[in-house]
């Protein structure tokens, strides 16, 4: 009868370190989830800084890549003032 109700307690014992245990497991897998998440909304947050910033930066290529046809094309016509050719 002793041993069964040692049995019965150790058993008990065990079942409650091992409810103990899984609790602090979850609160430790909640920590990390969150830091994981901070992280990832880091990481989300850098790249749509960086693709705004690609798009503003090709938005002002763009800008001077006209400028340079501008200046090329007026560069052309100020040589062809001197010159007895005449665009097509």
């Amino acid at each position: 009868m002793i041993e069964l109700l040692t049995l019965i307690v150790g058993f008990g014992f065990l079942f409650y370190y091992k409810y103990k245990v899984d609790k602090k497991i979850d609160l430790m897998n909640d920590y990390r989830l969150k830091l994981y998440e901070d992280k990832y909304h880091h990481i989300l947050k850098k790249d749509k800084e960086y693709f705004m910033d690609i798009k503003e930066l090709s938005r002002h290529v763009a800008q001077l890549e006209k400028e340079l046809v501008k200046l090329t094309k007026n560069k052309e016509d100020k040589k062809n003032i001197y010159t007895l050719k005449t665009k097509k």
